[in-house]
């Protein structure tokens, strides 16, 4: 399975995905000897065999290059929990057909971005030719919420060579790197404008608003944001 260079689409995903998680997890474990590291492992070898390889194998078992979408770093109630970004308990089982015992607590970004992806064709047309990545594949809690890797400047400093790392071997999956788009019109598109700068790996990044802010503090506007966004997609 680890033959990077023979691998089709889904498996190079699941591959790296895979690693970077162990890697990192093992590498603190042996660093601190903290145990919640160990558990980190365990939890990402159960979202690899319970939903990573049933949706990756679904959506990306081809060679079709797709456009590159980016969100901030994974959420504790999406990604956290899943391993798919933007995709809680609740969309991987009734958008996608993936049974799953995840705890079926929603997100209210996975929310916004299955109302989308349902107004462009349903999961199957979407991700065809759509590859939604983030910016940093770690995520981040602090005092029990989500925690943004650009609200600190040291983890961000520290983050840097892990995060440019993903992006480039995300861009190596075969993603269409003429264009990519940023979700997150503020610092998660100025921190990605500021990286493509130095290692020039996009002609475009095209920013869109974050499905989080939209649902939080703009939700009365919430046809207009998932037409607006969709059309841009679509461009």
């Amino acid at each position: 399975m680890f033959a990077f260079y023979e691998s089709d689409w889904f498996t190079v995903v699941l591959e790296i995905g895979f690693l970077l998680f162990i890697g990192y997890d093992a590498k603190r474990y042996f660093q601190t000897k903290k145990r919640e590291y160990l558990l980190n492992i365990f939890l990402a070898v159960v979202f690899f065999f319970w939903a990573l390889v049933p949706f990756y194998n679904k959506y990306y078992n081809d060679t079709r290059g797709r456009r590159l979408i980016l969100g901030i770093n994974p959420g504790r109630f999406g990604a956290g929990i899943t391993g798919i970004p933007f995709t809680d308990p609740i969309r991987l089982e009734k958008e996608c057909g993936i049974k799953n015992n995840f705890d079926k607590r929603p997100e209210l970004s996975s929310d916004f971005v299955y109302r989308m992806i349902k107004q462009m064709g349903g999961p199957d047309h979407f991700y065809t030719h759509y590859y939604i990545g983030a910016v940093s594949p770690l995520g981040f809690i602090k005092d029990g919420k989500n925690f943004d890797y650009y609200d600190s400047k040291d983890l961000m400093h520290k983050l840097k060579p892990f995060i440019v790392k993903s992006l480039v071997d995300q861009i190596g999956l075969g993603i269409n790197s003429r264009k990519c788009y940023c979700l997150g019109q503020g610092k998660n598109f100025e921190y990605l404008k500021y990286l493509n700068q130095e290692i020039k790996l996009f002609n475009e990044i095209v920013p869109l608003p974050h499905p989080r802010w939209v649902m939080q503090y703009r939700r009365k506007n919430l046809k207009q944001f998932l037409s607006e966004t969709s059309s841009i997609l679509s461009k």
